[in-house]
C-alpha cells in the first residue's frame, strides 16, 4: 500500500509578523475578526490582532463568509467554536 501525503504550509511568525499579518488581513477583508481560542465561557473572545491572543490558538473569522460562528455547548457548560462539528449558533 502506498503512503499518502498531505501538502501543508507551516509559517513561523514573530509578534511583529503577527501584527502586520493581522493589519494586512483587515485591510483586504474588512469584516475579519480574530478569535482567541475556540472554547469560551459565554461568547467568542475577539481580539484586535493575532498577537493579542493569550492562548496558543488564533482563529481568523471572516464575518462576510460566515456571519455566525457554529458552536456547541460542552458538558462543562463552555461554548466550543470553529474547530468543532456542530450546528448551534451564538
Amino acid at each position: 500500500m502506498m503512503k499518502s501525503y498531505r501538502k501543508q504550509l507551516q509559517i513561523f511568525m514573530i509578534q511583529e509578523d503577527e501584527r502586520n499579518f493581522s493589519i494586512l488581513l483587515k485591510n483586504n477583508f474588512g469584516n475579519v475578526a480574530f478569535l482567541d481560542d475556540n472554547v469560551w465561557l459565554e461568547k467568542p473572545n475577539i481580539v484586535n490582532s493575532i498577537d493579542d491572543c493569550q492562548t496558543g490558538y488564533c482563529y481568523i473569522w471572516n464575518k462576510d463568509i460566515t456571519p455566525v460562528i457554529p458552536t456547541i455547548t460542552r458538558n462543562d457548560g463552555k461554548i466550543q467554536g470553529p474547530a468543532s462539528r456542530c450546528c448551534n449558533t451564538i
